[in-house]
């Protein structure tokens, strides 16, 4: 993994201007980036972020914490706040951060414990499909409550295109939820069509 360069600018502060250059890895670089678009104030969450960037779980969890939880390097606010990185975590841009040097490294953090990490990662990613599954289930309702009937793939194509500005569904998570609200009596086959579809029950 390599690194950057970035000129950050933070609010004038007592009639100055606070630019400082910080020198990051190239996964930082990529997070911050994200706040360049969102207003003073907005936040993102964890799993917004991750949408976004592409980063692995556990790497994002040591660079957020890096720019967020770190005392020296807080660049980012996390609320809550804490050590730990949940997928729920929010986080925004520090107008306020203050730093006496004009270049600052923010390095990354270590794992830690290796099996914690792990047993850590398991957890947050099994929470990360938790939540991505009802937020696919709700969409799925949503277009056949609509719809009424439709068929498979053009009901896959818009639960994608709904969800994709929050984070891009994986068409077999997708698949897997439509059944499960077959077995619970929300949706049903239609039996003679000539492609797989279905009709909303609820």
């Amino acid at each position: 993994m390599g690194s950057a360069d970035l000129h950050a600018y933070f609010p004038e502060s007592k009639g100055k201007v606070k630019t400082r250059e910080l020198n990051v890895s190239t996964y930082m670089m990529m997070i911050l980036l994200l706040f360049n678009d969102v207003p003073p104030g907005e936040s993102y969450t964890c799993e917004e972020i991750q949408a976004k960037t592409n980063i692995p779980f556990n790497e994002l969890t040591r660079n957020l914490q890096s720019l967020a939880v770190a005392p020296k390097t807080r660049v980012l606010i996390k609320q809550p706040m804490s050590k730990d990185v949940k997928v729920d975590d929010r986080f925004s841009f520090n107008e306020s951060f203050h730093s006496p040097y004009l270049k600052i490294k923010i390095g990354v953090v270590s794992g830690g414990n290796k099996v914690e990490d792990t047993d850590e990662r398991k957890e947050t990613e099994k929470k990360n499909n938790d939540t991505r599954g009802g937020s696919i289930e709700a969409a799925v309702v949503r277009i056949m409550k609509q719809r009424k009937e439709l068929t498979h793939q053009k009901l896959i194509a818009e639960v994608i295109q709904q969800l994709n500005s929050r984070f891009l569904p994986d068409v077999n998570m997708v698949k897997k939820r439509i059944e499960s609200l077959i077995e619970r009596e929300y949706l049903e086959r239609l039996e003679n069509s000539e492609r797989p579809a279905y009709r909303y029950l609820a």
